[in-house]
């Protein structure tokens, strides 16, 4: 019995580490948006010695649930739970690495002024974030169900959004090849948002898979 109460607490342990790391990944798109927007060094480095610490993360959860999986054999539920941990861990392990990017481009354009007021990245920043927080709320509460029409949702937002901020840059890019670099890495940083928020898609039909056994993907 006290195995078992052992291993119990070793779950519920690997569970809040993991909403913590999902919880940094998350606050790491705002402060990578920010520091574009507002060209601060500070905040971009801020971004990559969070990074650092997600990478951290990674390998020490992998490792919890490679440990676990080996020395309790679980069953049923509690291997997928583990399983699916595994994958939810690399998914804030990539989220975190696309806020890198998004620095990395702060940093290298920090002497130029934006080519346009950021509106649509902003936005598409927002429910990003909103997106892995019902995740983590999700994961946190049980309520996948909720969560999973939520993010289907908002993840079409940010769809919207990316083609909108690609159609206004490509117009500009034809009307003016002075800007096209800088068009450019507004481009990418638009499309890691998209892709952050696919990776917050891919979370939540994991969470129903760790939850139900059923594996659907969200579109």
């Amino acid at each position: 019995m006290q195995v078992r109460k052992r291993y119990q607490q070793e779950l519920a342990n690997l569970t809040k580490s993991v909403i913590k790391m999902g919880e940094l990944a998350a606050s790491l798109i705002e402060i990578a948006v920010n520091s574009l927007a507002s060209k601060d060094a500070a905040l971009a480095e801020k971004v990559l010695t969070e990074a650092a610490r997600i990478d951290d993360y990674e390998l020490r959860l992998e490792e919890t649930c490679i440990q676990l999986i080996v020395r309790q054999q679980p069953v049923a539920d509690d291997l997928r739970a583990i399983i699916s941990y595994l994958r939810i861990i690399g998914d804030f392990d990539r989220i975190s690495d696309l806020s890198s990017n998004i620095a990395k481009i702060t940093q290298r354009t920090l002497d130029r002024p934006l080519i346009k007021p950021l509106i649509d990245i902003p936005r598409m920043s927002k429910l990003t974030q909103e997106m892995v927080r019902c995740a983590l709320d999700a994961l946190e509460q049980g309520r996948v169900l909720e969560c999973v029409e939520k993010l289907s949702e908002k993840d079409s937002e940010v769809d919207a959004l990316w083609y909108q901020v690609y159609r206004e840059l490509i117009s500009m890019m034809i009307e003016n090849p002075r800007v096209i670099s800088d068009a450019t890495d507004l481009l990418l940083v638009a499309r890691y948002l998209e892709r952050m928020a696919d990776h917050a898609c891919n979370i939540g039909s994991r969470l129903i898979y760790m939850f139900t056994g059923e594996r659907r993907k969200l579109q």
